[in-house]
């Protein structure tokens, strides 16, 4: 948390295809200048990690909220994700193509989405967890 808004932790490789989200975020640190602050009210903590499996290990731990890939890397991500029953996979397309202006506002609905996504899932989690109570 920052300044009482949720601050979400990205994980990224290095790869010139993040440089929308890099600029719609105005740079990696949270800041009140990025798109995600001022239209959506959450801020974007993007820290460069370039090994897929430590991003899974990450988001499987709890230490990020995103976990990102290509469609070949689900088999790599997978079998050590469906160990955590809460891991619930969001998907958003990204397409290609498009000016940088363009993609800084889809990768803010984007982000946005997965956010949405992501407290909808939280909710479900908690209000599905059951307490046992034990007695010896």
């Amino acid at each position: 948390m920052k300044d009482g808004k949720l601050v979400v932790e990205f994980p990224i490789n290095v790869w010139p295809g993040w440089a929308p989200i890099i600029v719609a975020n105005g740079g990696l640190d949270p800041n009140d200048q990025s798109v995600f602050a001022k239209k959506y009210g959450f801020y974007v903590k993007l820290s460069i990690v370039d090994d897929p499996v430590k991003a899974r290990d990450l988001f499987a731990a709890g230490q990020s909220h995103i976990l990102w890939g290509t469609l070949d890397m689900i088999a790599l991500f997978a079998p050590e994700l469906v160990k955590d029953s809460r891991t619930v996979p969001v998907v958003c397309q990204q397409s290609i193509g498009r000016a940088v202006a363009t993609e800084s506002s889809r990768a803010a609905s984007c982000g946005a989405s997965m956010i949405s996504a992501c407290r909808a899932a939280n909710a479900r989690r908690s209000s599905s967890r059951k307490t046992r109570r034990v007695t010896t």
